[in-house]
């Protein structure tokens, strides 16, 4: 059965699934109320629909098992999932569409914990909670949904790769999004008028990120490569090029729901 409730944590994020523990604000919690075992769903397709806001549920040895489907944005959306447990320890556990482990959660008695994930535009994902014992015990759950917002999107590809206008740097998202077709790399086209040598530079938004950069021909020859010394750090690619097309490759190495990102490119022309 769901119900109204307010939830609130803090928490760190790690990978696609990321999860972080703590105990509210300055405002106590509102207590949650009894309950039986009964709303939710027990399997995959019994799932309940959830939408953004916060509830209610009660959970034992038998599991509440709820989809989430992510709107239509095309850099996808981030999902922010609050989970409260209230006499015993909650374990929450998300799948994406295919019904395969992405990751997991375990709350333990009187605190909360917030799972992100990033979901993949008109996708669906699946989330089990299920108690610590055979005593049926209340929860709270609260979900978020903000979508991300990155112009360039769909460049997942070389084949969709975005204009890169040289000495005009962009910022944009790198994500690793459950029920993605790609991987989390995005591809830009850089236009040479003549022969000149290219430099290609980018720069984490965080510490907590590496890139790897690439220059590529049309037909996928790596002509020049590199990769941020240390978390955090810049790197810059250089490589002789003719008049032409070329590509860019910008690939994140840590695992963070979103890595912000800037890039730039800029021909010095050979004599």
């Amino acid at each position: 059965m769901l119900s109204t409730v307010l939830a609130c944590g803090g928490g760190s994020k790690n990978g696609t699934v990321a999860s972080g523990t703590g105990v509210g604000g300055a405002d106590p919690t509102p207590p949650l109320p009894a309950c039986t075992d009964e709303g939710a769903g027990r399997d995959f397709a019994a799932a309940l629909a959830l939408a953004p806001g916060a509830s209610t549920g009660c959970t034992g040895t038998d599991p509440d098992v709820f989809s989430i489907l992510a709107p239509d944005h095309p850099a996808g959306t981030l999902f922010e999932l609050t989970l409260q447990a209230k006499g015993g320890d909650i374990t929450a556990t998300i799948f994406d569409a295919d019904q395969q482990e992405l990751g997991a959660a375990t709350v333990r008695q009187e605190q909360e914990d917030r799972v992100f994930v990033v979901l993949a535009t008109n996708s669906k994902m699946y989330l089990r909670v299920v108690g610590s014992g055979a005593a049926v015990l209340p929860y709270g759950l609260a979900t978020k949904a903000s979508p991300l917002i990155d112009e360039d999107e769909p460049n997942d590809t070389a084949e969709q790769a975005r204009p890169l206008n040289l000495d005009k740097p962009r910022t944009a998202l790198l994500q690793s999004a459950a029920n993605g077709t790609h991987g989390s790399a995005d591809f830009y086209r850089v236009l040479i008028g003549r022969n000149s040598t290219l430099r290609v530079a980018a720069e984490p938004g965080t510490d907590e990120v590496s890139l790897s950069v690439a220059i590529l021909s049309t037909t996928g020859t790596r002509l020049g490569e590199g990769t941020s010394a240390n978390p955090g750090a810049a790197v810059t690619v250089e490589a002789r090029v003719k008049r032409g097309d070329y590509v860019v490759q910008v690939i994140a190495s840590a695992e963070q729901p979103t890595r912000p990102f800037s890039v730039g490119a800029a021909g010095r022309y050979l004599t």
